[in-house]
């Protein structure tokens, strides 16, 4: 597992809904924990205590839920969001395959207290790997704060992959690498491409990408190359723009139909 930065405030958006003088009702799903009714609306008990805490309020800011769980957690538990693992499966060290290993991963998510992983399961049938995520966040439903799990992956809608780099298709759609769409030099074109990954990360539950690489291709050993937009700095601010945007929903930061 490798340490990283996460912004708590970008987590809790991706749980929320954006504060407005007249509350509507979003669309909840759970697992295993119950809802509350308070005022008319439904929120979801993360922490099963039977009352309404600020942090599962989604009428509150993304700011101020992220700064009420954060007082609530232990030291374990804020080690456990600045981490990233794997998600485990039993065929292989690096969690490729098609379905998890449940124990294993209720290990990381409820006894190690990590909060993001990522998946390497394959999409052969993307309704597999949407019902594998839900059992992800079904476990994270039952730790002590209920924070739903971050599930992210690599690169996995090219024509070609590289094992630790990117992640086979399967039945993703397929464009060039990166650097192709570079070659094409169309930002319209990278941001649509972008867009369709983000829909398809979000049917099968993933919410985070770990690309673009916005590296500067300039030494010609590096393995990378494939994985960034080339070496002129123009086109890689240009390319990394839309795609950024078309992952992120729009040109305005983190909604609720965005890809970290």
């Amino acid at each position: 597992m490798k340490s990283k930065p996460l912004s708590l405030a970008s987590a809790a958006l991706l749980l929320s809904a954006t504060a407005s003088a007249t509350p509507i009702q979003p669309d909840l799903s759970q697992r295993d924990v119950t809802r509350l009714t308070v005022d008319g609306l439904q929120f979801k008990d993360l922490n099963h205590s039977g009352k309404l805490e600020p942090y599962e309020d989604w009428r509150l800011t993304p700011q101020a839920r992220a700064a009420d769980l954060v007082k609530r957690m232990t030291l374990e538990e804020k080690a456990g969001v600045m981490m990233h693992g794997s998600a485990p499966t039993a065929s292989s060290p690096v969690g490729a395959g098609t379905y998890y290993d449940t124990d294993a991963a209720e290990k990381m998510i409820a006894g190690a207290k990590v909060n993001s992983l990522i998946t390497r399961l394959s999409a052969d049938d993307p309704a597999v790997m949407a019902r594998e995520n839900n059992k992800l966040q079904q476990i994270a439903e039952n730790t002590r704060l209920g924070i739903p799990v971050t599930i992210s992956s690599d690169p996995r809608n090219s024509f070609e992959y590289l094992v630790g780099a990117s992640t086979s298709s399967g039945k993703f759609t397929r464009w060039p690498e990166t650097l192709g769409l570079a070659a094409i030099g169309d930002e319209k074109l990278t941001r649509r491409y972008a867009d369709i990954v983000r829909q398809e990360y979000l049917a099968v539950g993933i919410r985070e990408a770990l690309s673009p690489q916005a590296d500067l291709a300039t030494e010609p050993r590096w393995a990378r190359i494939s994985g960034t937009f080339g070496e002129d700095p123009t086109r890689v601010h240009n390319m990394v723009r839309g795609y950024i945007e078309g992952m992120q929903n729009g040109p305005d930061g983190l909604n609720q139909g965005s890809v970290i």
